[in-house]
């Protein structure tokens, strides 16, 4: 065989190894692909369960300030329940401590010396504070009597779920919702707000999506969205400032 017909088949050999080889690589990373997930989907409280528990007995307070202290927050209303703030291990002496302190009207939760079992905690009370106020955390908040006289909500990293027990109707008289800097609001249960207001800003997202709201007053800033009463509404526009507006005569 003469060189020129040797180096030709040794070239076309190369070549189709080569193609071959590129395919399967596309192949094989099209098979390692993982399945989109939306990590901002929050989960249902309770995952976490444990005998072992820290329960502390929490001074009178008005307004919450949680900072950080775990991945989740679960704050359960209940009217026969006490202030009390509990945490979880998988032991008895992997128990952690936190940091709280009160400042007027306000209680600051603010750190934990370990992680508990699962990352997270639950605060139970009788009914909710003034306000409640989160950083970069995922907080669920739950009603035990299904109905909410008004709830003030704060966020900024943050994300809150309302939730009821056994999926039952909530209802809310006066929602506040003040969200920045990548937070929102979800409602996985169907809920009845009398009365809605607050802002979404800097990506921020209310998304109440099995809710009837009776009116509303919402600012939407720059990259944010909300979702009322099955409608949609987006502000891509960083210089327009968007106001979400609803009365109860809309409705008749």
């Amino acid at each position: 065989m003469k060189t020129s017909n040797i180096i030709l088949t040794v070239f076309s050999i190369l070549f189709i190894v080569y193609v071959f080889g590129i395919a399967a690589e596309i192949r094989f990373k099209g098979e390692k692909t993982p399945p989109y997930l939306d990590n901002n989907v929050p989960k249902n409280p309770g995952d976490c369960t444990s005998d072992y528990s820290l329960n502390i007995v929490l001074p009178s307070f008005k307004i919450l300030k949680l900072n950080r202290i775990s991945k989740v927050g679960n704050i359960k209303f209940n009217d026969q329940a006490r202030n009390i703030f509990s945490v979880y291990s998988a032991n008895e002496a992997g128990l952690p401590e936190i940091k709280y302190y009160t400042s007027g009207d306000t209680l600051f939760i603010e750190k934990m010396n370990k992680e508990g079992l699962c990352n997270e905690f639950t605060l139970e009370l009788t009914e909710p504070p003034q306000q409640i106020i989160a950083d970069t955390m995922r907080v669920n908040l739950v009603s035990s009597s299904g109905s909410l006289k008004s709830l003030n909500l704060k966020g900024s990293n943050s994300i809150f779920q309302l939730l009821t027990v056994n999926n039952s109707i909530g209802a809310i008289d006066s929602l506040t919702v003040n969200l920045d800097n990548d937070s929102s609001i979800y409602s996985q249960t169907l809920v009845s707000i009398n009365r809605l207001e607050g802002k979404a800003l800097n990506n921020s997202k209310i998304l109440i999506r099995n809710s009837k709201v009776e009116s509303a007053n919402i600012e939407v800033g720059r990259e944010s969205q909300i979702m009322i009463n099955g409608q949609f509404y987006n502000n891509t526009d960083p210089s327009v400032k968007l106001i979400y507006q609803k009365t109860k005569q809309e409705n008749n």
